[in-house]
């Protein structure tokens, strides 16, 4: 997947996991989430993943949920719905193109 671009909205368990493990396999990813304490974590310290394999320390790009309309700059290849369900018609309002 060189030069492959995904972008995940939800930085949650399940947003982070695939986020976090896609970037470690080398595929740029921009991670957006609604929590400015996470984001600002994963920019300084990266996400740390511990699975029973062992722990990848990944280094997505992350973005705050105000910083979204950098989304029309990008051509992503894939597109992750990652939020509850309850944000479900809003983010993916977002997300559409």
């Amino acid at each position: 997947m060189s030069g492959a671009l995904a972008v995940i909205l939800g930085g949650g368990a399940v947003g982070s996991y695939v986020g976090g493990m896609l970037a470690a396999a080398g595929v740029k990813v921009v991670l957006i989430d609604g929590w400015p304490e996470h984001v600002e974590s994963i920019r300084a310290h990266g996400l740390s993943i511990a699975t029973p394999e062992g722990e990848t320390l990944a280094r997505p790009e992350a973005w705050h949920l105000a910083e979204a309309y950098r989304l029309r700059t990008l051509e992503p290849s894939a597109a992750f719905l990652a939020t509850k369900l309850y944000d479900t018609e809003w983010s993916a309002s977002l997300l559409a193109r």
